[in-house]
């Protein structure tokens, strides 16, 4: 299922992408960085598989993380605080 949502955003950008303005764009986004990624060896660009690789392990980690985040913030005890007089 998220390799059809990742397929979907890839082949949707590719529709539209320009590589030669992307240069002239003010900021680049993930998808104009992965298309445009190069082996500095063999000057071979990413595939759509290698670009689905990376755009799954992005969302991936990150709705992860997310979940974590929350779950920890709603099993975590509220934080107590001291009231009492100094004994320094």
């Amino acid at each position: 299922m998220i390799h059809d949502y990742s397929d979907s955003l890839i082949r949707e950008r590719r529709k539209v992408f320009d590589y030669d303005k992307v240069s002239e764009q003010p900021f680049q986004d993930f998808l104009d960085l992965l298309f445009c990624a190069r082996d500095e060896e063999t000057d071979v660009g990413l595939t759509d598989s290698d670009i689905r690789d990376e755009v799954d392990t992005f969302l991936v980690r990150d709705s992860t993380q997310c979940e974590l985040m929350t779950s920890l913030k709603a099993t975590t005890p509220p934080r107590l605080e001291w009231h009492g007089r100094s004994t320094a």
